[in-house]
């Protein structure tokens, strides 16, 4: 799938950049992106730097419509108010995929 500005709940200034970044996104994490972009979840966020330099940080609209079950990806379940409900990383923590509450 090819992202475009339909996946995206955010400004068209910055889905053009978002865009750009999500080509650096691990693969795995794309794939439960793409699942979600299917279901009618869109792309809140997409920034790179956080938590290390060439981290790519991607974050949802709305809640993930459900759990995935991937090799090379960790799960959590942070239901954490001040951060956010759950997320999948790499292993390395390097990449990251959030969901709001």
């Amino acid at each position: 799938m090819k992202f475009d500005s339909s996946h995206f709940k955010a400004t068209a200034s910055m889905v053009d950049q978002m865009i750009a970044l999500l080509d650096e996104f691990a693969p795995e994490l794309k794939a439960i992106l793409q699942a979600e972009i299917k279901e009618g979840n869109k792309i809140s966020e997409v920034s790179k730097g956080w938590p290390e330099t060439n981290s790519i940080f991607v974050q949802t609209s709305r809640p993930f419509k459900k759990r995935y079950d991937e090799p090379k990806i960790e799960y959590k379940n942070l239901n954490d108010p001040h951060y956010w409900k759950e997320e999948y990383t790499t292993k390395n923590k390097r990449n990251l995929l959030v969901c709001p509450f």
